[in-house]
């Protein structure tokens, strides 16, 4: 390419193709013609001839040539969009042959198998695979598809159906045969209701969770492979991870980099199995032996108290959010009469905190209120004993990779027990805004109660650094799900920028393992700041939910909010 710049030829003016372009294969040429007015939709493009066409072309790609990160970017998105094309193209041409054909998908055998939608490629969030957990089928997915607009349900489910069809008329691997599956999995409630009725006449349920299937299922910790679970192998040092086979066993002890391997992980696993235990008497609930099982899943779990809709549904599908911040419908739940206080009271656990508000013990709202009470726990309890400071006010600025507006008025929950306080929330997303936020928009809201003030603002904009030096400078920061500064804009700029300004940062993971991980970073980065940094060493976070999350890939604990250490 830097050879034919250089050159400075010209193209003919015809439809002969110009040496810019003479090294992309007929695919792609022709993908490219198609390409470039999706991408500049007002330069008329279309309406040229094939010379012209190919000496706009031309003109672009010597342009693109100066600017290597600039030519590496139009590759991706010609890449892009090729293979998002070839899925439709591939998914609308079944239809059309199904419908040529009048094909008959109920006269296919029905197998007594489950299949679910899978995206095993990190880098193409998009992109999604359609499994089946039958052990003797070829480990190849069926079918495979490229979203259109994961935030719009109606395309979902027609793309969800369109692969779903594909890959019981057509599957991709030659050792597969044309069939139907029993059942679906499908986690996302307003996607499986609205692809339900279609599955259902050919005879094929939908259901949520593995379990549901007949068989409680896991995913090979090497390969990814899903069988039931008394097909697996388990780990018999950690009892953490299970494999299909022995080579995968084998092949995952001695993977490389040794530091991901598990001869390296296996015993740190075992350790966080065992300190798992400890959270049995954090927790006082009368469901506490249920909820934090192996085999427990968060949709029984509510169907069982009438509770799978309203605000509830943002546990069981966090998928399903609509981005609209709303009060909550909790009967359990008011701030209509709360007691007035001549002093602070702070709650060291939900034991004590269940009882000043009078809950039962069998009520799971502590897993709505976790995010809540968590930066409660933190910013009143935790960060008062590091900077012995009994200031009347405090901002708090809150990182979040996966907010869910809908529980946005439960901060008003910070009023209980609080008196001549006012505090600042600013909730920001911890990474760059996507489509899997939703329709989630900026929102501020103000609650009042006697001398006590709640204002808290959530944005979708991108955090600056320059907030630090300003009138927003936070007094305290916290970072959910794995805000980590790492991937974020500008990220270790900022963590400098806190951390300089000592500014102490709490990090909450669902997981120890990512919490080690994160730990390790940040400790790696400590020796590089100006003064002298303490990261803490891993806490149990009093007000982690009880509800446990699923984890098909191994039995490792996980519980939103489990574990946090903090940077100071």
């Amino acid at each position: 390419r830097r050879m034919m710049l250089d050159s400075g030829q010209q193209c003919e003016v015809s439809g002969s193709v110009p040496e810019t372009l003479s090294g992309f294969e007929k695919e792609q040429l022709e993908a490219l013609l198609q390409f470039f007015p999706d991408r500049f939709p007002d330069q008329n493009f279309n309406e040229l001839d094939l010379g012209q066409k190919y000496h706009v072309l031309d003109r672009y790609m010597r342009h693109l040539g100066e600017d290597e990160a600039r030519y590496e970017e139009f590759q991706k998105d010609l890449s892009d969009w090729m293979d998002r094309n070839i899925c439709i193209r591939k998914n609308m041409k079944m239809e059309s042959n199904v419908a040529e054909e009048d094909f008959d998908f109920v006269s296919l055998p029905l197998m007594d198998e489950s299949w679910m939608i899978a995206g095993f490629n990190e880098t193409r969030k998009d992109r999604v695979f359609l499994v089946t957990d039958n052990p003797d089928a070829p480990k190849a997915p069926r079918a495979e598809s490229v979203l259109r607009d994961k935030a719009d349900v109606e395309k979902l489910a027609e793309d969800i159906l369109s692969m779903v069809k594909s890959g019981m008329a057509h599957p991709l691997s030659e050792g597969q045969t044309a069939c139907r599956p029993s059942r679906l999995v499908i986690n996302n409630q307003k996607l499986a209701h609205a692809i339900a009725p279609t599955l259902e006449k050919l005879g094929i349920a939908v259901v949520s969770q593995m379990a549901e299937a007949g068989k409680e299922h896991r995913a090979c910790f090497s390969c990814g492979n899903r069988k039931s679970v008394d097909k697996m192998k388990r780990c018999t040092a950690c009892k953490a991870v299970f494999y299909c086979c022995y080579d995968c066993q084998k092949k995952d002890w001695k993977k490389r980099p040794a530091n991901v391997s598990h001869k390296h992980c296996c015993a740190l696993f075992a350790s966080f199995m065992a300190d798992f235990e400890g959270f049995r008497s954090l927790f006082p609930f009368d469901f506490t032996a249920e909820s934090i099982a192996e085999a427990f899943t968060v949709q029984a779990f509510l169907e069982s108290r009438g509770l799978a809709h309203g605000i509830f549904l943002s546990l069981s599908d966090p998928a399903s959010r609509d981005g609209s911040p709303r009060p909550s419908a909790l009967p359990s739940l008011s701030w209509d009469s709360l007691p007035v206080v001549t002093e602070n009271e702070q709650f060291p656990d939900w034991n004590s905190y269940y009882q000043a508000r009078g809950f039962s013990l069998d009520d799971p709202v502590a897993a709505l209120l976790t995010d809540v009470l968590t930066v409660r726990y933190l910013a009143r309890s935790v960060y008062p004993r590091l900077i012995k400071d009994t200031t009347k006010s405090l901002r708090i600025c809150v990182f979040d990779s996966q907010p869910d507006p809908r529980i946005l008025p439960l901060y008003q929950e910070l009023l209980f027990m609080e008196t001549e306080i006012h505090i600042i929330i600013d909730i920001h997303l911890a990474d760059q805004p996507r489509a899997k936020f939703g329709s989630a928009q900026p929102a501020q809201f103000e609650w009042r109660h006697d001398s006590a003030r709640i204002n808290l603002n959530f944005s979708t904009a991108l955090y600056s650094a320059e907030s630090i030096s300003s009138q927003l400078r936070p007094d305290i920061v916290i970072c959910f799900n794995q805000a980590d500064f790492k991937s974020y804009p500008g990220g270790l700029n900022i963590l400098k920028k806190l951390t300089k300004n000592r500014i102490p940062l709490f990090f909450v993971h669902f997981c120890q393992f990512f919490c080690k991980l994160q730990r390790d970073f940040l400790e790696d980065v400590a020796p590089q700041s100006d003064h002298k940094l303490e990261v803490s060493r891993i806490l149990k976070n009093p007000f982690a939910s009880p509800l446990r999350m699923p984890n098909s890939s191994s039995s490792l604990p996980w519980l939103p909010n489990a574990h946090f250490f903090y940077v100071n």
